[in-house]
């Protein structure tokens, strides 16, 4: 936890994923509602809906989400004494994949 505290860059890496990760949960929680019992997790162009979950499905995305961001944070947490640039290589990946999970979950609310 000292790392996250005193090194800048993990600092502000790690507050961009938690915003992400927040504001992908907070998509998931207003829509939650309006989901049906068979959600389209995918969908080709030219097949149309060829994936098809529950909505348990969805959430578990999330957890997911927050289960690689909690590692990668750890490992930051971990490495930053060791390679710093090691420590921010997992900040950064740790803010593309949320980006991407943010991604996700608003392309499988849009298509339900």
């Amino acid at each position: 936890m000292k790392a996250l505290l005193t090194s800048k860059p993990l600092f502000v890496f790690t507050a961009i994923s938690a915003l992400l990760l927040v504001i992908a949960g907070l998509v998931l929680f207003l829509h939650w509602g309006d989901f049906p019992s068979r959600v389209v997790l995918h969908f080709a162009p030219l097949e149309g809906a060829d994936l098809f979950g529950t909505r348990a499905d969805v959430l578990t995305l999330w957890v997911l989400g927050f289960a690689v961001a909690a590692v990668n944070v750890f490992l930051a947490e971990v490495f930053y004494d060791r390679s710093r640039e090691l420590s921010y290589l997992f900040g950064g990946v740790n803010v593309f994949l949320m980006l991407i999970l943010l991604i996700a979950i608003g392309t499988i609310v849009s298509v339900n």
